[in-house]
């Protein structure tokens, strides 16, 4: 972090060969927590042969996000296919996030409005998720302006639409309330 300057840490444990709450990444979860840095798990489907779908289920990094209140976790790609359990992790712990870099079947703009309206209730981001929710979109594959074209379709408020674009990534990097 103070060579590099890095950011965070980014990590995919199914791809990796490790479950999150293993010793052996204790000590990045430490050096996070000392240096107030964040760290992206990938959570949900993912491409990439070897890498478990059971391993990556949200659920599976409870107890880290759990043990270390202090360090800011994301889950990435909403957890889907299990957005319900990703929703149970942000309700339960403020320091879980998630971001919008879902895979989309259909269209961006059809995956959205599902993921704000059916997969979730129509207004529980808004009065209950809105702080904890970023904008991704998983470039190359899923492009940023068909992603961003497609939330600007999803009814909500503009203080919810701004913290979901902008607002909770800099706050989530910085560690900034």
């Amino acid at each position: 972090f103070t060579e590099l300057g890095a950011k965070g840490l980014c990590l995919h444990p199914a791809k990796q060969g490790f479950a999150p709450d293993d010793a052996v990444a204790e000590p990045l979860y430490e050096l996070c927590e000392r240096y107030n840095k964040p760290v992206v798990f990938h959570a949900g489907m993912s491409w990439e042969p070897g890498a478990e779908l059971s391993r990556s289920n949200p659920l599976a990094f409870e107890h880290t996000i759990a043990t270390h209140p202090n360090v800011r976790f994301s889950l990435t790609h909403f957890g889907w296919p299990w957005v319900r359990e990703t929703v149970a992790m942000l309700l339960k712990y403020p320091n879980c996030y998630t971001d919008t870099s879902i895979t989309y079947i259909d269209s961006p703009e059809e995956m959205m409005q599902r993921l704000f309206t059916v997969d979730m209730g129509p207004l529980w981001y808004e009065r209950a998720l809105s702080h904890q929710v970023m904008f991704a979109s998983n470039t190359p594959r899923f492009r940023a302006f068909k992603l961003k074209r497609a939330l600007d379709t999803v009814s909500m408020r503009d203080d919810a639409r701004e913290r979901l674009y902008w607002g909770n990534a800099l706050r989530f990097l910085e560690g900034d309330e």
